[in-house]
């Protein structure tokens, strides 16, 4: 009879102490780190145990080092452990070990717990490299820190140089589309046809030559033509009467286009003072169709470093001279001089592509750009080729993108803030944009 009862109350006294584990599961499920705990029983048999007693018994209480979930908290010094390491932590003196990775720095700076337990590791040298030894250390930050200048040595210039910058000339037609008249001695107009073949003048030779009158015409430069009338006669070809056009008006060309029209265009591009003023004739007449435009630069600054973390300024400007050839020059607005390799040239093929190493200088025997900022002088290579997925310059028709896409010199850095990769290494970041590792955790595994 006792021994029936024996056998119940283990029963029920180890289902009690497996509740006891479940409620503490339970009570830590919001704790950083924890890991649950489980019982496992003896097999329970209707005979005696090994130990000589009748009903069931414990084999042992298990912590599961099962991967937990991870969540971010926006706390930059929360870390988390994936895997089955442990943080090393020093209490006093003593190496304690936890996967409790709710950390923060103290009043000196510590990396620590919430209880104050120091995270160990090892702290890197000046240039960031880390030495991994037995002997542990605090992790510490020095807020105090910097980052050293560095001169700038290289610039990568990017982006398109719009066609749209270039000069266009001016062009003039002269009267409606030439015809041939009905009874025209040819079939086909061309430079060859005589005038009186054609329909816009065969009329007007009715009463002998025709005087043009040209007063009050002016030339590409603003000046007075030397001569300012043409006599035609009926057998004068439209050749003849273009060559004494060019004659008048010098800097122009003029031509039969392919649609029939006579033209006039300025051999130079860009705004123009050509004005032409015809009378004599019932067909031509002058109209402007495109007004020269000048040539417009773009431009693109940058802000480069001396020796000491300087920044100085400066400003690339393209200009074009046609289509595929562009002019370049550097300008300093700042204290900083040119001293050479200032200005040069660079081409395009038809396509908007930049021709190999047609990027050059003026003059031949420079190599680089060369600035002083007042006590130094600074050597720059200037890069204008794609690289890694960075397209160089470019010249066509779409918007102008210049720029000036790196420069690998910097300022002195103060120390902003902070960060820990995922191998466990205490990374600072500066307000010039470097980083350096500082330190790295320490991490415990047991087998």
């Amino acid at each position: 009879m006792l021994t029936s009862l024996y056998a119940g109350v283990s029963g029920i006294k180890n289902l009690q102490k497996k509740l006891d584990v479940l409620g503490n599961n339970i009570a830590n499920i919001n704790t950083i780190g924890y890991k649950r705990s489980r019982i496992t029983f003896a097999d329970s048999f209707n005979q005696i145990s090994k130990s000589g007693k009748l009903g069931t018994g414990l084999t042992k209480t298990q912590t599961l080092f099962n991967q937990g979930m991870l969540e971010a908290t926006g706390n930059i010094t929360d870390l988390a452990i994936q895997g089955n390491s442990f943080f090393v932590l020093n209490d006093g003196g003593n190496q304690v070990y936890s996967r409790d990775g709710g950390f923060h720095f103290d009043a000196n700076r510590n990396l620590v717990n919430n209880t104050g337990m120091h995270a160990k590791g090892w702290m890197a040298d000046n240039l960031g490299q880390i030495t991994v030894s037995e002997t542990l250390e605090n992790i510490q930050i020095d807020t105090n820190m910097t980052s050293s200048p560095i001169a700038t040595q290289n610039l990568r210039l990017s982006g398109n140089l719009s066609t749209a910058n270039t000069a266009t000339s001016s062009v003039w037609d002269l009267g409606e589309p030439l015809e041939l008249s009905s009874n025209a001695a040819v079939t086909t107009l061309d430079a060859n046809t005589n005038l009186e073949d054609i329909e816009q003048f065969s009329s007007d030779f009715a009463n002998g030559p025709i005087i043009l009158d040209l007063t009050g015409s002016t030339l590409p430069d603003g000046s007075i033509p030397n001569t300012t009338s043409i006599t035609l006669n009926s057998t004068d070809t439209i050749e003849e009467l273009t060559n004494q056009l060019e004659t008048i008006f010098a800097g122009t060309s003029v031509s039969l286009t392919g649609s029939n029209q006579l033209e006039i265009k300025d051999n130079n591009p860009g705004e123009s003072h050509l004005s032409i003023s015809i009378a004599g004739s019932s067909y031509i007449n002058s109209n402007q169709s495109v007004d020269g435009i000048d040539s417009s630069s773009v431009s693109a600054s940058a802000v480069i470093y001396d020796s000491l973390g300087e920044a100085h300024n400066l400003v690339f400007k393209f200009t074009p001279t046609s289509t595929d050839t562009w002019n370049w020059e550097v300008e300093t607005p700042g204290n900083a001089n040119v001293v050479s390799g200032g200005s040069g040239t660079v081409q395009f093929d038809s396509n908007g592509n930049l021709v190999g190493n047609s990027f050059t200088f003026n003059n031949v025997d420079d190599t680089t750009l060369t600035i002083n900022d007042g006590q130094n002088d600074i050597s720059l290579n200037i890069d204008v080729n794609g690289h890694n997925g960075i397209s160089g310059l470019s010249a066509n028709g779409s918007m102008s993108t210049l720029s000036v896409f790196e420069q690998d010199g910097r300022a002195t850095g103060i120390f902003e803030n902070m960060f820990v990769e995922n191998t466990g290494k205490v990374v600072a970041q500066f307000s010039n944009g470097d980083t350096r590792t500082i330190a790295q955790l320490a991490m415990a595994t047991f087998k």
